[in-house]
């Protein structure tokens, strides 16, 4: 199991002052150049700004391990 570090991503939402009628946040990564190989996702605004009892914050992860 990955240790991954990062910060809450709500916190780097709120710093970009969205606009009102956001509705997804978009994101993109990858482990490599091959372009082939990148992840493309998405979640609703509503959960990166609420956790759900239980679940852990949505990060912005800057290191595994």
């Amino acid at each position: 199991m990955g240790i991954w570090e990062g910060v809450p991503l709500r916190e780097i939402l709120w710093m970009t002052q969205p606009v009102k009628d956001l509705r997804r946040v978009h994101y993109h990564g990858y482990h490599n150049e091959d372009p082939k190989q990148m992840f493309r996702s998405s979640l609703s605004v509503n959960r990166v700004l609420e956790d759900p009892g239980g679940v852990p914050p949505v990060i912005l992860c800057y290191k595994l391990n």
